[in-house]
């Protein structure tokens, strides 16, 4: 991506992010707020693997082709933007149905083999960057860069299928049953406005630098976003390899489940802390090697938006407590007030400080939303009162370092 960023400078770096920020903020959609609920469901159900995946599975394929298909009709016909702008979106709209497609994933994570979802990913990751590589060597224009993202969802489409069928879910996707939907339903729909309200807290930032700061700012703003969630993939691959400790510690009783919750939260917490200060030291030299003079201002940027990594990585963990609790309503709660606050500051400080502002804003609605709500309310404080300890570690590292 670093190399695209230098060959597309940064105004076409902005429009390729901003489209895929705009697909970000409908992906939600697709997805029906299930993720964790699919989870679950694998771990307890066991031998009704195919089941549960085809269902869910072909309730996200129509969910998702029919917004894809909302978003032809804007592109063809509501659009503002460049003819070019317009077919990039009509061309990353294909991805609304991905969801759909990975359920696979969701499979592997929960029976340990995290590893297969891993080595796909990778394998796709170097060979779009083969292709966006041949595409800058040929002087390609902006859309094929959308067309080589679309790519790499057709390939882990397929690799993850062909590991499903070896792992004995063949025709996954021709299952059904209807009889537990209703049930999903009633218990996701916290869960799919708060992915609503997530995915507006987390892209809402990018679109909003473009429309308020314009095209520059936008590709500044998203070389250093790029950079800072580059290792969002570590609290997710933690929480999915413990997922099965999790019920087991779970059925063990209130306390040793409490000192299992605090450990995970203090792991994710120290991985956050470690990529924070890895960004304060080298993310100046790193923008500069990677993305080239004319984003040297993503530097700044980025020193600031790590440090939403630390919100970023316990609150999955935090998130997935309040799952196995039943408390998916503050979920989206802490989510809508996020967004909410980083609508309002995003709205005040983009255009006196463009990307930067964007940077601070972001952080600013973390703190509050993330941070401080929780606290305030009975039933979140405990899992609050975790999260707040490990954002406390490296006070407390010392009771690792001995043991303790």
């Amino acid at each position: 991506m670093a190399a695209v960023a230098r060959y597309l400078g940064p105004a076409s770096f902005g429009l390729l992010a901003n489209g895929l920020a705009l697909i970000g903020l409908l992906m939600f959609i697709p997805g029906l707020g299930w993720d964790d609920i699919v989870r679950r469901e694998l771990l307890v159900q066991t031998g009704r693997e195919a089941q549960i995946l085809g269902t869910v599975g072909r309730l996200r394929l129509a969910v998702g082709g029919m917004v894809a298909l909302g978003v032809f009709g804007f592109a063809l016909w509501g659009a503002a933007g460049t003819s070019e702008e317009r077919r990039l979106w009509m061309v990353l709209a294909v991805m609304l149905i991905q969801p759909a497609l990975w359920m696979p994933e969701s499979y592997f994570q929960v029976k340990g083999q995290a590893k297969v979802v891993a080595v796909t990913q990778l394998v796709s990751l170097v060979l779009g960057g083969a292709a966006r590589l041949g595409l800058i060597m040929q002087e390609a224009s902006l859309i094929w860069f959308g067309v080589v993202v679309l790519g790499e969802v057709v390939l882990v489409t397929v690799i993850l299928g062909a590991r499903a069928a070896r792992s004995g879910l063949a025709g996954w996707w021709r299952e059904w049953d209807g009889s537990q939907v209703r049930g999903w339903m009633r218990e996701g729909w916290p869960l799919l406005l708060a992915g609503a309200a997530a995915t507006l807290y987390m892209r809402v930032d990018l679109v909003m630098v473009r429309s308020l700061a314009g095209e520059r700012e936008a590709g500044v703003y998203a070389a250093a976003v790029r950079l800072s969630e580059a290792l969002y993939f570590l609290p997710i691959a933690v929480i999915t390899g413990l997922l099965p400790r999790w019920k087991a510690r779970r059925a063990e009783g209130e306390a040793p489940y409490a000192r299992f919750l605090q450990r995970v939260y203090d792991l994710q917490a120290g991985l956050a802390f470690g990529f924070v200060v890895g960004a304060l030291v080298f993310g100046g030299w790193l923008v500069a090697r990677l993305f080239g003079p004319a984003f040297a201002d993503s530097g700044a940027v980025l020193a600031v938006h790590a440090w939403t990594a630390l919100f970023v990585f316990v609150g999955l963990t935090r998130g997935q407590e309040w799952i196995w609790a039943g408390l998916n309503r503050y979920t989206l709660l802490v989510t809508t007030a996020g967004a909410a606050a980083n609508v309002g500051l995003n709205s005040w400080l983009i255009p006196q400080h463009g990307a930067m502002g964007a940077a601070v804003a972001t952080l600013g609605a973390y703190v509050i939303a993330a941070g401080l709500l929780p606290l305030t309310i009975p039933a979140t404080r405990p899992a609050a009162w975790r999260q707040t300890k490990a954002l406390l570690v490296p006070l407390r590292g010392w009771r690792y370092l001995r043991g303790g």
